[in-house]
């Protein structure tokens, strides 16, 4: 049985009023999983939503699970406040995340040039077919037409 650690609900792109949420299992302090529930997605089949679930990586560095945990532990939010947000409270554009990532690229000796905002796209439908998902299940995965 699953037992909620904390929960945060975040606002999404959309202006539907649906929310996603997020939930850290089990509740302990021994983290295993988040649960990152999105009610709609502009590129899933009938836009529907999805829940994504994420272990832990092995490196804490670079583990979501542990780090998503230390942001909502670190900054506490308001319930209907962003999943990612600026100091001024506003969430992420879509230019903003790709003009950090292309100032950040170079720190890490990658060429910003060879990034653009559907590298995202194109490396999960890499990523999906690595792991042997059919054509139709990519495609379904609205990654790919």
């Amino acid at each position: 049985m699953k037992a909620t650690l904390q929960k945060h609900t975040a606002k999404t792109a959309k202006s539907s009023g649906k929310m996603a949420s997020v939930h850290f299992f089990p509740a302990t302090s021994k983290l295993h999983l988040v649960e990152l529930a999105i009610p709609s997605s502009k590129t899933g089949p009938f836009c529907k939503g999805v829940t994504f679930t994420i272990g832990l990586a092995t490196d804490p560095a670079c583990c979501a699970v542990r780090l998503l945990f230390k942001l909502f532990t670190s900054f506490p939010m308001a319930p209907n406040a962003p999943l990612f947000s600026l100091p001024s409270g506003h969430p992420f554009s879509h230019d903003l995340l790709i003009n950090s990532i292309h100032l950040l690229l170079p720190a890490i000796g990658e060429n910003h040039n060879h990034y653009a905002g559907h590298s995202f796209c194109i490396g999960s439908t890499a990523a999906a077919a690595n792991l042997g998902y059919t054509k139709y299940e990519i495609k379904a995965l609205g990654q790919w037409a």
